[in-house]
Order: C-alpha cells, then structure tokens, then sequence
C-alpha cells in the first residue's frame, strides 16, 4: 500500500484510550459509593452523555443535578487524558518511519480538541502531525465523509492519496465509501465488530509493529 497521507483516527487507533471511556462510569459510581449493577455496560451503550447523567441520578438517586454530574465525569476525562491514557505500541516508531518517508499525516477526531492536544503532546508525538480537525469542526460525525474529505484538502493531496487508519465499525465504512484506502488498527472495544470491519478494510493488522 503506498500513499502520500495519512488520516489517522485518534481513539483507539492512536491512543488506547478506549478502557478510559469504558471505565469511567464504574469509577463514577464508585467514586459516589455505588457498586454498579450488572449490565451496566449495555445500558451505556444505548444512552448519550446527557441521558447517562440523567441516568445516574434517577436510578441511584444521587444528590447532584445532571449538569453537576456531567461536569464531575468531564473532569475524570480530563485528568486521563492529561495523566493517564498512553500511546498503542508501536506508534512512535511507525510515525517515525512516515516522517522518513514524507507522508503528511493528521488527526481526524471526535474528540474535544483541547483532550486530544494535551495527550498527543503529552506522549511527545503531537508535532508528526500537521493538523487536528475535529468533528465538531466539520459540523458532523463519522457517519458522514465529510471530516475526511476535509482533511485529505487540508493535506494538500486527493483521495487516492490517503489513507484511513481507523478501530470503529461505522468510521471504517464512512472512510471505504468515500473512496479512501482504509487500514483497519484493532482494539479491544470493537472485538465484536472486527469481522465487519475487515470486510472494508484495504489491511486489517492488529498492531503497528505489523507495519513497520
């Protein structure tokens, strides 16, 4: 596969952030005293941030508003993302080697700019990338192309030149539709999907150091 960019998804596929996310309400629970019933997880999955707030306080009659909720858990993020998640292996030597190739590489994020900046400068791999662009940029999600088409322009190169590095089912098929070459990184929180995924995948590897 030979490409002059690279669009890389950030959760998940550079970071492995994605046990934070999965975590966070079970240390919020804890955090307030509260063992957290079975299940919980599946009913995360089906609620936003605001409805898992109001969630939390209805079921576990907890003495907060949902806006004091929805803080308290923005600021567990935060110090993970400032203290706590880490890189996936292999990824500074991979980023190395497309420096040394000359292939333009950036950011394409449904994560809060701010969260996204300080890790990646945190793990000392923020200047391998020229840009971040994040969904709330382009105004849409992942389910829609436009974030990728809008970084491949910022790139400087087309389409055919790009390539896609991506974890999650729905970013994967987003990418493959818009004419992007897709190389599929897994992670542990899209096991379940990884069949799917390999199907709009160009390369499907379960690490960097398969790249390298």
């Amino acid at each position: 596969m030979k490409y002059k960019g690279i669009i890389f998804d950030l959760d998940g596929t550079i970071l492995d952030s994605m046990p934070a996310w999965e975590n966070i309400d079970i240390e919020f629970l804890a955090e307030n005293n509260i063992l957290p019933p079975d299940g919980l997880a599946d009913v995360m999955k089906t609620l936003s941030f605001t409805q898992s707030a109001e969630y939390f306080v209805r079921e576990f009659s907890l003495p907060m508003t949902v806006e004091q909720v929805m803080d308290r858990i923005r600021e567990m993020v935060d110090e993970k993302y400032r203290h706590v998640i880490e890189l996936k292996p292999f990824v500074p030597e991979f980023l190395q080697k497309q420096r040394e190739n000359k292939v333009k590489m950036c950011i394409a994020t449904a994560t809060h700019r701010e969260l996204a900046e300080i890790a990646l400068k945190r793990l000392k791999v923020y200047d391998y990338f020229e840009f971040v662009l994040t969904c709330a940029d382009v105004g849409k999600g992942k389910e829609e192309p436009d974030i990728y088409l809008k970084s491949a322009e910022m790139l400087g190169k087309s389409v055919g030149e790009v390539a896609v590095f991506e974890d999650a089912l729905h970013s994967v098929k987003t990418a493959k539709s818009a004419g992007f070459e897709v190389v599929g990184i897994y992670d542990k929180s899209a096991h379940f999907d990884m069949e799917e995924i390999k199907k709009y995948c160009d390369r499907y590897v379960f690490g960097y150091d398969e790249l390298l």
